[in-house]
């Protein structure tokens, strides 16, 4: 649906790619905290939907930033670019709070309420292993990696 939309609009052929890639940035969480903890094991320690990067207030920081690159320079921060942003991040966000423990905190710093909109009753390294265990899971593992393969593939080709 968006790829149509956004086809019509002019975009070029990367905006799925990109919108996919875009998508994934909120959980660079977990590769930080693999990094620090010098091996890929999931601890009950790592609470995922704590960091900042799961936080829209921060997320919608960035996009100002990026709607300020768009007015000085519209060439640079084409209007697709923009609409990946939003349509990525803002999916992924409201999918973290589908079928978690936790979701996230859609008002913070302003509130503390966590907002989930169907839980799974799990610990949080079982529900990362059922989650990793899932067919969907996978899927959405092809779909990152192909959409990464693409946008490398299209790069290279321009």
């Amino acid at each position: 649906m968006l790829g149509n939309a956004l086809e019509v609009s002019g975009a070029p052929d990367i905006v799925i790619p990109v919108t996919t890639v875009v998508a994934a940035l909120p959980d660079i969480d977990g590769l930080v905290y693999f990094a620090a903890k010098r091996k890929i094991a999931i601890e009950d320690d790592f609470a995922h939907h704590r960091w900042f990067t799961h936080k829209p207030v921060f997320w919608f920081g960035i996009l100002i930033l990026t709607g300020i690159a768009r007015v000085i320079s519209p060439s640079y921060m084409p209007l697709w670019l923009v609409w990946s942003y939003i349509v990525g991040i803002g999916s992924h966000l409201i999918l973290d709070c589908i079928g978690t423990t936790d979701g996230i905190q859609w008002l913070w710093p302003f509130s503390k309420k966590w907002c989930i909109f169907w839980e799974v009753e799990a610990s949080k390294g079982e529900w990362l292993r059922l989650y990793l265990e899932h067919p969907s899971a996978w899927v959405e593992r092809i779909v990152i990696a192909v959409a990464v393969f693409a946008a490398i593939l299209r790069i290279a080709l321009l």
